[in-house]
């Protein structure tokens, strides 16, 4: 999930509430798109069993860290996918003939909408 003005805090307090008692949260996406402060209190309450992040290795609001009141640290790595030369080449191949032909790009960046 892209870090951008829609997806920030898309997990609040009002979604973790809906959670089923004790659910254990799991967050696939980047720190952004959960409310942090919401996230510890729904873990200091009792709401939530525990928290979980599949991807990341900063939180929103900075460094993991894992004492004091932040709560948040059962994190694995973050791998979005593999990247090997031998898959990366041909696409850079192809977009360059596209560039060169004055023909649309694949895979380009929409720095507007920030992904």
């Amino acid at each position: 999930m892209p870090n951008t003005a829609g997806t920030r805090h898309l997990v609040d307090a009002s979604l973790l509430a809906a959670l089923p008692q004790r659910a254990v949260f799991i967050n696939p996406g980047r720190g952004s798109v959960v409310d942090e402060r919401a996230l510890a209190d729904a873990l200091q309450s009792g709401r939530l069993a525990a928290p979980c992040s599949t991807s990341l290795s900063r939180t929103a609001t900075g460094p993991i860290m894992c004492s004091g009141e932040h709560q948040m640290c059962s994190f694995t790595a973050h791998t979005a996918a593999v990247e090997c030369a031998r898959d990366i080449a041909p696409v850079f191949v192809d977009n360059y003939r596209r560039w060169t032909a004055g023909e649309p790009l694949r895979y380009q960046v929409d720095f507007v909408a920030g992904y």
